[in-house]
């Protein structure tokens, strides 16, 4: 047929051995598997919520900015780690680092790590800042923690944690804190 095609309609009635769902899709939907059903069904995949004005992001948006400070005095025993702040983190893909002002009480140091860590007792591996400081004394030195990456399946706590080699040290009112924002 010279000009023209001829057309023979073509009906699918699975993909990969497995049956088609009887719903049409709309406009712009996808196929998605459903194991409960063993279809294939239509799905329409939302947008990626988040903000574009610079503003804290809803919770469970990407973006979604948590902090968290020490609500009192913190006093740390030398060689120990020390909670210093906790936040807690619905699921998700998260960031989380933070930082404290931490000042020497009695004897000197050579050392002072923060970490930040699943709540608990403390850093069991931590993956830590370390800072070398002056011997003579800690006074008002102000860390950063490292970055952690946390994909949660649950809900968990994280903290920020403190270690000062050979003296205890405290950490003022709101002088701690941890960060954490939604990554996806």
């Amino acid at each position: 047929m010279s000009g023209s095609q001829l057309q023979i309609p073509a009906t699918v009635r699975g993909l990969n051995g497995r049956g088609l769902s009887p719903t049409p899709p709309s406009d712009g939907q996808l196929l998605r598997y459903n194991a409960g059903t063993q279809l294939w069904e239509p799905y329409t995949i939302g947008p990626l919520m988040g903000v574009t004005d610079g503003s804290n992001a809803q919770p469970g948006e990407v973006g979604e900015h948590l902090i968290a400070t020490n609500v009192a005095i913190v006093n740390g025993t030398a060689n120990t780690w020390t909670t210093i702040a906790t936040v807690n983190l619905s699921a998700g893909d998260w960031m989380v680092f933070g930082t404290a002002n931490i000042s020497g009480t009695s004897g000197v140091t050579s050392q002072m790590s923060l970490a930040v860590d699943v709540a608990g007792s403390g850093p069991s591996s931590p993956t830590t800042l370390s800072v070398a400081v002056n011997p003579a004394a800690l006074v008002g030195l102000i860390g950063p923690s490292h970055a952690l990456r946390a994909n949660l399946t649950t809900a968990t706590n994280y903290s920020i944690f403190a270690f000062v080699a050979g003296q205890t040290f405290s950490v003022p009112v709101n002088a701690g804190v941890i960060q954490a924002w939604r990554m996806r």
